[in-house]
Parts: structure tokens; C-alpha cells; sequence
């Protein structure tokens, strides 16, 4: 590509890439700035394969904007759909269920220390794994079965109770 062609692009970019960030927030808000650069990128495609001219550039740049925003919105659509159908809603702090802070106090003190290092630092501290694993001296995926095995530990004593 020589020196001129990538002047021709920057200039391109300097034009258009405002207007593709404005037509696209307005069509998708915050996520608008993706769906324009996305489209800065197929038009440059298409530039420098010859599709498209510097002069009807503007035409075809606003008008993958719409497709991809439009595409956009249907996944969110689509996803928004199935989240609604087939996942449960979050409950709120003051909707969730009441806990036995004894009986999940007794609970954690049945594991072994360092499964209950891994689930205090997941869901106390908000670490994830590779930290975790980093701090214990484990694997990554050492700490997810940890963690899985002592949720599962976890739940089934939190529902037959500590003593038993």
C-alpha cells in the first residue's frame, strides 16, 4: 500500500468515523462506538478492495452503521428473550433468602482449610481464580474444583444442618 492510500484512509477516517460514532450512538447509545468502528473497518475493506470509491464512502459507512446496529439489536433482542425465559431474576438484598449465618458458620468449619480459603476469597474478598490460585500456590483449575467441591459441600450441609 503506498503512502498516498494511507493518507486516502486517514483522511476517510478523519471524516467519517465522527458521523459513524453519532448515527451509531444514536441508534445503540453507549455500545454505538463498537458498532462504529466495526463499520470503519469494513469500509476501509472495502476501499482498499476497490467496492467502494473515497466519494461514496459516507453512503456505504452510515449504511453498514444501520446494518450492524440493526444486527445488534437483534442479538440483544434475541438474548434479552432467552434471559427472560429461561433464567430466574436476581433477587435484591432485601429479597433474598434469609441465611443461618450459625449454620453456614458450622458449615465452613467442616471444610478443609484451604477449601474454605478458596470460597472465602471467591465470595468475600471477590478474587478470581488465577489470584487465588497465585496466593494458595495452585493451579487455576485446581482452585475451580475446590471451589466446586466445596459448594457442593457447602449445600448440602447448609440443607440437612451442620449436626448432622
Amino acid at each position: 500500500m503506498s503512502s498516498t492510500d494511507d493518507s486516502n484512509e486517514a483522511a476517510v477516517c478523519e471524516r467519517w468515523l465522527p458521523a459513524a460514532r453519532i448515527f451509531a450512538r444514536r441508534r445503540l447509545g453507549g455500545a454505538g462506538d463498537d458498532v462504529a468502528q466495526e463499520a470503519m473497518l469494513v469500509g476501509l475493506r472495502a476501499l482498499r478492495a476497490g467496492e467502494v470509491s473515497v466519494d461514496e464512502m459516507g453512503a456505504y459507512l452510515l449504511g453498514v452503521c444501520r446494518n450492524l446496529a440493526r444486527a445488534q439489536q437483534r442479538r440483544d433482542a434475541r438474548r434479552d428473550a432467552l434471559l427472560q425465559r429461561w433464567v430466574p431474576p436476581r433477587m435484591s438484598g432485601a429479597e433474598a433468602i434469609p441465611i443461618d449465618r450459625a449454620r453456614l458458620l458450622g458449615c465452613l468449619s467442616r471444610l478443609t482449610a484451604r477449601a474454605r480459603d478458596v470460597v472465602i476469597r471467591t465470595f468475600v474478598n471477590d478474587e478470581d481464580g488465577p489470584e487465588i490460585a497465585a496466593a494458595l500456590g495452585m493451579t487455576n483449575t485446581n482452585v475451580r474444583v475446590t471451589r466446586l467441591r466445596a459448594l457442593v459441600m457447602l449445600h448440602a450441609c447448609m440443607n440437612r444442618g451442620p449436626d448432622s
